[in-house]
């Protein structure tokens, strides 16, 4: 069963039951590279003269947070980054909202979404899109490709 399967009413607006996860919203800063990284790297991530890049991609990945409550899965498209905190078993309400907050104080710089609200403020984190991939990139399944990728960049 993949992570979202549970969430497909609620994807599809058929369900409006958003007690079992929390979306969580932020931006990426962009990536400042050196100078010898702007020659090496920046054709391939679009960097501007400046020395800044924030490719545009999207991808699902892994979030930093697991733990027997709950999980994360990271959602990014270019600079935006949503997480999805989905809560395990049957927690009460109380420890929910408990464990929103202590995402939102880990989690400098993200937004929580809430269902009632039609505007949300958007702020950028102190992370880059390069420090997003850490915990997936860290991933043993991932490894090989990592190795064979850095191998061609050298």
């Amino acid at each position: 069963m993949s992570f979202f399967d549970k969430y497909k009413d609620v994807i599809l607006g058929r369900s409006s039951d958003f007690s079992d996860f929390a979306i969580f919203f932020g931006l990426f800063k962009p990536l400042k590279l050196t100078p010898s990284e702007m020659l090496k790297y920046g054709h391939n991530l679009y960097g501007h003269p400046s020395g800044y890049a924030n490719p545009f991609f999207g991808r699902i990945s892994w979030g930093e947070l697991e733990s027997s409550e709950c999980s994360v899965k990271q959602i990014v498209i270019g600079a935006a980054i949503f997480h999805i905190l989905a809560f395990k078993g049957d927690l009460h309400r109380n420890r929910k909202k408990a464990l929103v907050k202590e995402y939102l104080e880990n989690c400098k710089g993200m937004t929580l979404i809430r269902k009632n609200k039609s505007k949300v403020d958007v702020m950028q984190t102190p992370k880059t899109f390069f420090d997003s991939m850490k915990n997936h990139m860290l991933r043993p399944e991932v490894e090989p490709y990592l190795r064979e990728l850095s191998q061609n960049i050298n």
